[in-house]
């Protein structure tokens, strides 16, 4: 990176992106899913895993922005849960909407990846800044 410092005052913006695109593919998943799936039990399943999942990220978004060493492996969970997903469609999804949901799901798993790398990254990168500097948290903005 070639000027490091700029990350101390400067949000993730990259992370933030990638976590948006994990949301809108994300929601193309579960559109085309319900939208096709034979209804019973599971559709409630569905779609209370994926609305939980989509605030969840929302959520975890906000915090990679700021830079919260906390949650910059949050999105592998979700990279995990969107795996399990795409392996177990339900039944009854057939044709260009299994096509969609399983292209949705491949690009919101790579792109939670994405999200939690350059989370990762950018975060030890600031913190070494940080530790060179001897900067305080009172000189941090969150």
């Amino acid at each position: 990176m070639k000027r490091p410092k700029r990350l101390l005052y400067q949000t993730n913006k990259g992370a933030y992106a990638f976590m948006f695109i994990f949301i809108a593919c994300l929601v193309a998943y579960t559109s085309f899913v319900l939208k096709s799936m034979q209804v019973d039990h599971m559709i409630s399943a569905v779609s209370l895993i994926n609305i939980v999942m989509l605030l969840a990220a929302f959520l975890t978004a906000e915090e990679i922005k700021v830079y919260n060493r906390k949650f910059q492996f949050v999105p592998l969970l979700y990279a995990a849960i969107m795996t399990y997903q795409l392996l177990n469609i339900p039944t009854g999804v057939a044709g260009g909407d299994l096509i969609i949901a399983k292209i949705s799901a491949i690009l919101a798993v790579v792109s939670a990846f994405a999200a939690s790398g350059l989370s990762y990254f950018r975060n030890r990168i600031r913190a070494k800044v940080i530790a060179e500097n001897n900067i305080g948290k009172s000189q941090l903005t969150k």
